[in-house]
């Protein structure tokens, strides 16, 4: 069977879901971020968070769905950046 995965890297989360090629949710995984205040005003996150967050999520689905990831044929990722 053939997927496409969506990554959305949230300001709270990365979330993580596995469609079927009728575009139907199969699975889906969401990790934590954090975010620190440095100073009033500021708020930041580590991209290595994220990129940790995105591979764990990731490995959990492929692990979940007992998939090969060559079954994914496209990913599809957004974040709250620009």
């Amino acid at each position: 069977m053939q997927y496409l995965l969506g990554i959305d890297v949230g300001t709270s989360g990365v979330k993580n879901a596995l469609f079927d090629m009728e575009g139907n949710a199969v699975c889906q995984v969401t990790r934590p971020l954090t975010v620190t205040y440095q100073r009033p005003g500021w708020a930041e996150q580590s991209p290595e968070d994220w990129w940790q967050a995105i591979c764990s999520a990731t490995r959990e689905i492929v692990e979940r769905m007992a998939i090969s990831p060559g079954d994914i044929l496209g990913i599809g990722i957004d974040g709250q950046s620009w």
